[in-house]
């Protein structure tokens, strides 16, 4: 292997996952100063990101544009297709979980991590990676990463301020952003309990309070729940995800489920406040804000929970501890400390 051999990194799946790639991206770009380091994630993700892989000179890599010539891919979430894909680009080193039979088909080594089982933090099991890899090929990895902010991009910021101007928002003013919407991944709160938490926040004062929706059908009836209660409530429709990381790093605070806009707004160097599940393969021993310059506050039910990968729903005792879950003095008092 060359002494500064090209790197492929790849992760393909959420947008909260590829954020907690990045420090991971930056561990491999200052243990590889010299070399030609791409990243393959989904375009959505991409945009999100743009900013700090173009400060790290790290190349956008798609599915569709990838070519032979790497030296190294690490495939970060690993599934048939990209196995094949991977494969078919004859890269000589490829990496990738070895927990999977069919993963040694498709890839040359790897490094066995049971990330379901929640031992380490998402992040830290990404470096892990790197680090193998790079040991692999006799480079020393770096230990130290400093903690991450995606870089301001300016034409977004002025976009991002006109957002909020349009929906009677102002950006000099502190605004405190609950994006309660996310995929499903993890157990959520409901509606009822969303309206609770928006009662507490209206007692605060000096503060903009917005709601941000995405498309999916549970945002959209969250949405007129809360309209119905709250007429003068400033709602923030979906935007592009670029002017989206600009909102949120305009705003004061941020309160969301363990979700891709609640890992952007703390690599913008936002304050968050993550709501999360006790379930182990959800805990926020695994997913919580890690690795970004915003303060990350995160509260999940306290009971000893038996799931391991997915709520046991009524054959649980402690069902259902999210809405048991006294929320808004909990947030009442992380207010006080903040104050």
């Amino acid at each position: 292997m060359k002494a500064s051999p090209s790197l492929l990194v790849c992760r393909t799946d959420h947008l909260g996952d590829v954020l907690l790639t990045l420090p991971a991206l930056k561990l491999a770009r200052q243990s590889l100063p010299h070399s030609r380091i791409g990243f393959m994630c989904q375009e959505n993700a991409y945009q999100a990101i743009r900013p700090f892989l173009g400060s790290e000179t790290i190349e956008y890599i798609s599915k569709e544009n990838l070519v032979p010539g790497w030296d190294i891919s690490i495939n970060l979430f690993d599934d048939v297709s990209m196995g094949r894909l991977l494969k078919s680009a004859k890269i000589p080193y490829r990496v990738a979980n070895y927990t999977k039979l069919l993963s040694r088909w498709y890839y040359n080594d790897g490094y066995p991590q049971h990330r379901s089982q929640a031992q380490s933090h998402e992040s830290e099991y990404n470096s892990q990676m790197i680090e193998f890899a790079l040991r692999k090929v006799e480079i020393t990895p770096l230990s130290t990463i400093p903690p991450i902010e995606i870089p301001v991009d300016t034409e977004e910021k002025i976009l991002a301020i006109d957002a909020l101007s349009e929906i009677g928002v102002k950006a000099d003013i502190p605004i405190t952003i609950v994006h309660p919407g996310m995929r499903g991944s993890a157990l959520n709160l409901s509606a009822d309990s969303y309206f609770k938490i928006f009662q507490e926040l209206m007692k605060k004062e000096n503060s903009q309070l917005l709601l941000s929706v995405g498309p999916e059908s549970k945002d959209l009836e969250l949405e007129e729940t809360l309209k119905q209660n709250f007429p003068a409530l400033k709602i923030l429709k979906a935007l592009p995800i670029g002017v989206f990381r600009e909102v949120l790093r305009l705003a004061a605070l941020v309160i969301a489920p363990s979700t891709g806009p609640l890992h952007l707004a703390h690599f913008v160097g936002t304050t968050t406040y993550g709501i999360y599940s006790p379930v182990l393969s959800h805990h926020a021993k695994r997913w919580r804000p890690q690795g970004g310059t915003g303060r990350a506050q995160t509260h999940a039910p306290n009971v000893q929970c038996p799931a391991t990968r997915h709520c046991l729903l009524e054959k649980c005792r402690e069902f259902n501890c999210m809405e048991k879950t006294n929320w808004t003095a909990i947030l009442a008092d992380r207010f006080s400390e903040r104050a």
